[in-house]
């Protein structure tokens, strides 16, 4: 009976620690959920439909974001983001291109620099483009190409870029003082998870820290 008695002892106050444990699992699954999982789902909702909800607008200018180059040439990212940007030309959205990007450690031109030459041959005239080659990061982007824009005269734009991209682009330039609108490019399906999981974070690192 004793050995009984003891052996149930252990069983109730092993049961019990188990039953504490789930308890604290529950509630750290709820704080993930409630603080991270949620937030950020909300937050997705906001990057997914920031393309949905902006169309570009006759402007003084287009702001090209830049992207990775290869060689002297845009990325297939680049590439939708040019492409887009040359058919809003062409339609009269914007008379003049501000082609912002700095040279990444893999680049052997500055981003500006190559979507320059893209548009040349393209048939753009060179005194239209104005290149923004010192940025490392969107919010550089935008900061110095509003710097050209003052320089030129230039009240308002069309900001460029992919379209997972355009949410935090639009918030950033209000921050900035730039009266903007959006215009989303494609971004190919392969690499739509990756950007638009990636881009969670880079919003809440814009909203912390690129001020």
């Amino acid at each position: 009976m004793l050995l009984r008695a003891v052996r149930k002892k252990h069983e109730d106050g092993f049961k019990s620690r188990m039953y504490s444990v789930i308890r604290l699992m529950r509630k750290v699954v709820i704080i993930i959920v409630a603080t991270i999982i949620i937030p950020s789902l909300i937050l997705f909702l906001f990057i997914f439909n920031g393309a949905k909800n902006t169309k570009p607008q006759n402007a003084d200018v287009m702001i090209v974001l830049g992207c990775q180059i290869w060689g002297e040439g845009p990325s297939e990212m680049l590439e939708y983001r040019l492409q887009n940007a040359l058919e809003l030309y062409k339609n009269g959205i914007a008379k003049n291109i501000i082609v912002s990007g700095g040279q990444g450690p893999d680049e052997i031109i500055t981003e500006a620099k190559a979507m320059k030459k893209w548009f040349i041959r393209k048939g753009v005239a060179e005194n239209v483009i104005f290149e923004e080659d010192k940025s490392t990061s969107t919010y550089e982007n935008l900061k110095f190409s509003k710097v050209v824009m003052e320089r030129q005269g230039f009240r308002d734009a069309v900001v460029v870029t992919s379209d997972f991209h355009v949410f935090r682009s639009l918030w950033l330039s209000k921050r900035l003082g730039i009266e903007a609108k959006g215009s989303p490019s494609v971004t190919v399906d392969y690499l739509k998870p990756y950007y638009y999981l990636r881009e969670i974070v880079s919003n809440i690192k814009s909203f912390l820290l690129d001020r």
